[in-house]
């Protein structure tokens, strides 16, 4: 049986439960990444923990995957 689902990096809390919302219905999975670390390098809380009774509704299809490495740079991530 083919599995729908929908994969993105947790950023910004009110489009991803306005996301879904709208994809609820059609996804079997949810599946959401989040680092400690921004796209520049510099740390960050994780969102989705620090807001996940707001998407308690959904909790039976959300994969969470939390990377709490940090990385210099591209070659320390290869390393």
């Amino acid at each position: 049986m083919t599995k729908i689902i929908d994969t993105f990096f947790f950023q910004e809390i009110d489009i991803a439960e306005i996301r879904m919302e709208y994809l609820n219905d059609f996804v079997d999975n949810f599946i959401i990444v989040e680092a400690a670390q921004t796209f520049s390098g510099k740390p960050k809380p994780f969102n989705f923990e620090a807001n996940k009774a707001r998407f308690k509704k959904f909790d039976n299809k959300i994969i969470y995957i939390k990377i709490n490495e940090y990385h210099k740079n591209f070659s320390s991530i290869l390393n």
